[in-house]
């Protein structure tokens, strides 16, 4: 539709390697044919929108595979080289003519062969993709020979020195509250609301504008969903009067549509959107993640290791807690910017910014100095900057299990909830 929002940030096409190979490992495994990464530890970030990088990547995979009917492996491979990283997708299956290979990534373009009529599709798959590399600065390609498999590549640049992630807060599990769901369609209405109940939801309804204002005024729900096509006035003007008066600015708002104007979206202040057909899973994560961000208290955890960061946002969420997760300082003070935690766990030793000016600039700030900060490190305190420590909540010597770590930030939640009271 030529409408689309690149949320650019740096990225590990590492991770995300690594998730669109385990999407398609399952399903593989049934058949004996693997998809395998082939990728170094030390391939740098670049700068992309996760969620279309990863659609581009799940796009090449289930091609490679689709069109080797035969059977063969899949190798995805990735390298950094002159500014850029190029990742490539390998299958050993029919390959494509010369003449196929320029016309390959036009709209509605699609091989024609007996083969490819079976497998069928639209021929826009393969456009939509050289789309969101381009816009991303990257390039798109393919190298192939008839009956001797295919290389599909795309390229995106190094992600730049000063350009910073914005970590998402994700709610704790279990989340619950109410959610009103404005459609001017009943069925449809009511089939979010099946979604939305079977997980523990509350669910009100409404069909108008008029009906969405006075109801939102009313129950105060935790979350909206609105499509943007109503009978009785535009979905974008009625977001604007959400965000306008006081009583339901604070909601946060999920656009739904057929098709969904992202941009459109984040300018008149949705807190994030999705396209019908309305994909279950994802309408329930997003609306968990907004409920309990809102609802419950918000732990920052700043650390380089991933797989800590991990194990200790699992284990916070299984305890109520809201998870905001940085792999470096300039992260975590990015973070604290957006969503002032209650409670930040930080990791001493992290690249471009490390845990003690992290530290330093929290408590040098009147609106950050009550944010109690937890100190993680395996190493010895550095002697010069004992005075700062000292600054911490307290100190976690790792290793240290998540389940302790997580112990130690609700004693420390619980004292200052205290200390407020009295």
């Amino acid at each position: 539709s030529g409408r689309i929002h690149l949320k650019v940030e740096p990225i590990s096409l590492r991770d995300s390697i690594a998730d669109a190979v385990a999407t398609f490992q399952a399903v593989l495994a049934q058949s004996g044919r693997t998809v395998k990464a082939d990728v170094p530890d030390d391939l740098p970030d670049v700068a992309g929108d996760r969620d279309r990088v990863n659609q581009v990547l799940i796009n090449f995979i289930s091609n490679a595979i689709k069109y080797s009917p035969e059977g063969g492996d899949v190798t995805v491979t990735a390298k950094g080289a002159d500014g850029a990283v190029m990742v490539s997708v390998t299958d050993e299956g029919l390959g494509i003519s010369v003449e196929d290979q320029k016309l390959l990534f036009q709209k509605f373009f699609r091989v024609d062969s007996a083969i490819t009529r079976e497998i069928g599709g639209t021929g826009l798959g393969l456009s939509i993709c050289k789309s969101i590399i381009e816009l991303l600065g990257g390039s798109i390609g393919v190298k192939s020979k008839l009956g001797q498999g295919s290389t599909f590549y795309f390229t995106l640049p190094v992600a730049a020195a000063d350009l910073v992630r914005m970590p998402k807060v994700a709610g704790p599990e279990g989340a619950h509250g109410t959610v009103l769901v404005v459609d001017r369609d009943p069925e449809i209405a009511a089939l979010i609301e099946t979604y939305l109940s079977r997980h523990g939801y509350d669910v009100v309804q409404a069909h108008s504008a008029e009906e969405a204002i006075e109801t939102a005024r009313r129950v105060q729900p935790s979350v909206i969903t609105l499509d943007v096509i109503l009978d009785d006035a535009d979905g974008f003007e009625l977001l604007q009067r959400f965000k306008e008066q006081p009583e339901t600015a604070d909601i946060p708002v999920v656009v739904l549509s057929i098709v969904c104007d992202e941009g459109k979206s984040c300018r008149f202040g949705a807190a994030n959107y999705l396209e019908k057909p309305i994909d279950q899973d994802r309408l329930i994560s997003i609306v968990d993640d907004l409920v309990g961000s809102k609802t419950s208290p918000l732990a920052l955890v700043a650390d380089d290791d991933r797989s800590i960061v991990k194990m200790l946002s699992e284990t916070l969420r299984r305890r109520g807690f809201a998870v905001a997760a940085a792999y470096d300082g300039t992260e975590a003070i990015a973070a604290i910017e957006q969503h002032k935690p209650d409670i930040v766990l930080l990791d001493l030793r992290m690249p471009r910014m490390d845990g003690y000016e992290v530290l330093k600039r929290v408590k040098s700030k009147s609106e950050w100095a009550d944010i109690p900060i937890v100190v993680m490190t395996a190493y010895q305190i550095d002697s010069e900057q004992i005075d700062l420590i000292n600054l911490a909540a307290g100190r976690i010597a790792k290793p240290m299990s998540p389940e302790e770590i997580a112990a130690k930030v609700d004693e420390l939640l619980t004292a200052q909830m205290t200390t407020e009271a009295s």
